[in-house]
Formats: structure tokens, C-alpha cells, sequence
């Protein structure tokens, strides 16, 4: 999982030719070779890219080819910009190129509390154009308004079906453009405040539905529907002309322009409380206290984010799947020790001897079920790998758990996150 993160290479492929400069051909001996190839401690981001699944921020370790990685300068962007970079440019780009956007014109989006809307607030408010933001109708209302309005908001409304009430707020402060991040009835309503020739631009779809326009106003008023792609534009322009717009936004963020409301945790230093919070800081639903804000994990270097990546991927799985009571047995050192210090214990105190997973587990079966992912028992049943003393000695072997991590991956177990799970419990990490 994962579609935004930033990290550092920690090593490179032996006795493989670097990337040309064009993708699309084969390196030969003698060709021009991209001057962006990437190499040890660089900073990259994952470049968007249409065709192919995310490559998964939302670990430790990575391994993926280069040409989906670009190189960034370290210190362009703070570490939150660049952990949210797609949202920045998404923001840029629906600005840029939708509209034909004036100083004194108007636009209305959807979901305005979340990173994208944020940054269009601001780049708005810059630009001198007037922004209407419909925010969720909950309890946090009064809270989320005050803090857009900081950011520099025209408008902030309750996004809901009193559309009376609605069109009464807007005025006649009718939008040229409008940005949806919804879809669905959210997308809908954003067309009916638009002005006659408007435009509706969908960069997101969170219903999963796709907005509804009225025959009327597609041909008596116009109103035009396009849909936005941040991968398929770096698709068409160009890893050089991303990196470029990254520059363009860093100088903004340079000038205290252009910010975004996040939080960063360090993975070492979390307890179950905490994680509980973060995982569901960005649910619709808030209180009056609470914020839709971006959550960014920072695992620090390789040796602790490898120490705690098991642990807190299982934790997270526990954590979303509704088993708390069972994830308290797990981890019964107490819900407010840190994750790493579940392992590296206070300086003094005795360190319980570590329990083999043959000595904690029957059976595959049954440490399958304990971890929650008995959905893959059918594929150990059927490879006969339901021994653990058998995944033992493999974990065991030199370069053993890449070579137990290639086996469940020809097994069917596609997600990475499952496949780290198993390997964690099965070398006692869990």
C-alpha cells in the first residue's frame, strides 16, 4: 500500500547497466545514459505512473525498479512536503490547467480539508482568486472552518444535500471552476454552482462513483466534465518536467506560502494509542477538537526500521481489522510502551528468553490464524509448508528469508505487508 513516501537508496544493483535516456530502449555499451540514474543515498520519491500498481510506501524497505524512482535534491522540500508531494502537484496542475482562472474569478471544491484542497486554498489565495471549500457536516465543522480560513479560505461551507440553503451561502459568487474529489451526489452538487461555461474537474473519486450532470446543463449551460490524472500527466510530460513543478512549489514553500497540515510520527516511538489515532486521523467523521490530517510515518535508518516494521505492520492489521482485545495479548507489555521498546527493553531489565515459532505454534495453521491471515492456509496445506520446524530451517539458511519471501510469493500471497507479516512470525518478530 502505499502511493506517496519519500526515502533513501541504500544500494544499487550489481553488473546491471543503468536506465537510458529513453525508457522505452534497451541499454547498449556506448548509449547516453540518463543523468538522473539513481545511486547510493540519494533522495527519491515514487514517480506516478498510470500503468502499474504503486510500488508501497508504507514500508521499511523497498525494492523496485529505478526508472519508477526519481531522484530529488534532499533538502528542496521538508520531509512532510516531500512525504505528500502528489497532492502539492495535484493542486498545481488543476489550477494550471483547467479554468482558464483569473485574478477575481471563483472556484468551488469538495473535500477542501484534505491535503489537495489545502494546498489549492493557498495557491488561490496567492493567485487572488476567491475559493468556495465544502467540508465534511460533522462535529469538527467549526474547527475545520477556522483552520482553512487561516490558510486563506473565501468560503467554508457544509457539504450536504440542503441544497436550498447551498445555493443561498454561494451568492452570486458563481464558480468558473470546480473541483471534485468525491464524485457521486459530492460531484453533482458542485455542478449546479457553476456558472454557465464552467468546468467540473474530477482528480479523485472516494464514492467510487462517477458525478451525475443534468442533460440541461451540459447543453444549455454548457458546463464541461474532465477527469485528472497526476500519473498520466508525469506520463505524457516527463520525469524532468515533475521534477521541475517539485522546484516551482518549493520555492512557494520556501517563502511560508504554502503548508499542510500533518503530523509526523517517528515508528520508534509509537504506542497502540497513538497508531490507533494516526490510522484514523483521516476518517470523515471528527469531532469537534480533531483534523483530517495527512499522517507521516518516519521509520528512520535501516537498522530500526527493520527492528520495528514487523511489529507495526502487524499492529496496524490488528488495529483496522477491529481486534483489539487480541492485539492486547499480543503485545502485553502495555498498550503505552513504545513499539521498539517492546523489543529493546530498559537498561537493567532482564530480557525474556525469545520463543521459537515451533514452540509458540502447532502447526503453519494455527500461527496463520493467530496473525489474522488464515486466508492463505489453503496455499501452505497445499505446497505441504505446514511445518513450522520446515520454516524455521529456511528462515534459517543463509539469505533465508528472501529465498521463504520468493516461495510465498509463488504460493499466491501477493501483498508484500502479508508476506513481511509471515516472515516476522516465523523468525520471532511478532
Amino acid at each position: 500500500a502505499g502511493l506517496e513516501g519519500v526515502g533513501v537508496v541504500i544500494a544499487t544493483a550489481k553488473d546491471v547497466p543503468p536506465p537510458p535516456a529513453d525508457d522505452d530502449t534497451p541499454s547498449l555499451p556506448g548509449m547516453k545514459v540518463r543523468e538522473d540514474a539513481v545511486e547510493v543515498k540519494d533522495w527519491v520519491i515514487a514517480l506516478p505512473d498510470a500503468r502499474r500498481a504503486p510500488i508501497g510506501c508504507w514500508s521499511s524497505l523497498c525494492v523496485c525498479d529505478a526508472a519508477r524512482l526519481l531522484k530529488v535534491p534532499a533538502g528542496l522540500l521538508p520531509l512532510q512536503h516531500y512525504a505528500c508531494s502528489r497532492a502539492l502537484c495535484t493542486a498545481y496542475r488543476l489550477l494550471e490547467d483547467y479554468g482558464d482562472l483569473r485574478p477575481g474569478d471563483t472556484i468551488i471544491q469538495n473535500a477542501a480539508d484534505l491535503p489537495v484542497g489545502q494546498a489549492v486554498i493557498q495557491l488561490c489565495s496567492m493567485l487572488r482568486i476567491r475559493s468556495i471549500n465544502l467540508v465534511p457536516d460533522d462535529d469538527g465543522f467549526e474547527h475545520t472552518k477556522e483552520l482553512l480560513m487561516q490558510l486563506g479560505a473565501t468560503h467554508v461551507l457544509r457539504d450536504n444535500s440542503k441544497l436550498a440553503e447551498f445555493l443561498e451561502a454561494l451568492g452570486s459568487e458563481m464558480p468558473r471552476l470546480a473541483l471534485d474529489s468525491l464524485g457521486g451526489d459530492g460531484g453533482e452538487r458542485l455542478t449546479i454552482a457553476l456558472r454557465p461555461g464552467g468546468s467540473l474537474v474530477v482528480h479523485a473519486m472516494q464514492s467510487g462513483q462517477v458525478p451525475k450532470l443534468s442533460p440541461s446543463l451540459m447543453m444549455y449551460q454548457q458546463v464541461s466534465l474532465y477527469g485528472f490524472n497526476l500519473a498520466q500527466w508525469v506520463g505524457e510530460h516527463g520525469r524532468e518536467a515533475y521534477l521541475q513543478m517539485l522546484r516551482t512549489l518549493a520555492e512557494l514553500v520556501a517563502a511560508d506560502q504554502l503548508n499542510i497540515f500533518t503530523r509526523t510520527l517517528k515508528v520508534a516511538d509509537l504506542d497502540t494509542a497513538s497508531l490507533a489515532q494516526a490510522l484514523r486521523s483521516h476518517r470523515i467523521k471528527q469531532d469537534a477538537k480533531t483534523f483530517r490530517e495527512r499522517t507521516v510515518f518516519l521509520f528512520g535508518d535501516e537498522a530500526t526500521a527493520t527492528e520495528t516494521y514487523f511489529e507495526l505492520a502487524s499492529t496496524i492489521h490488528k488495529l483496522e481489522a477491529g481486534e483489539d482485545a487480541h492485539h492486547e495479548q499480543l503485545l502485553s507489555r502495555g498498550a503505552n510502551m513504545p513499539l521498539q521498546a517492546r523489543s529493546n527493553l530498559a537498561v537493567g531489565e532482564a530480557a525474556p528468553p525469545a520463543m521459537r515459532a515451533s514452540e509458540r505454534w502447532l502447526d503453519a495453521t494455527a500461527m496463520l490464524k493467530e496473525i489474522a491471515l488464515e486466508q492463505y492456509i489453503p496455499q501452505f496445506e497445499e505446497e505441504e509448508m505446514t511445518s513450522m520446524q520446515l520454516l524455521e530451517d529456511i528462515v534459517g539458511r543463509a539469505d533465508g528469508e528472501r529465498e521463504l519471501m520468493e516461495a510465498l510469493k509463488e504460493m499466491g500471497i501477493k501483498k508484500m505487508g502479508h508476506r513481511q507479516t509471515i516472515i516476522g512470525a516465523v523468525v520471532g518478530k511478532l
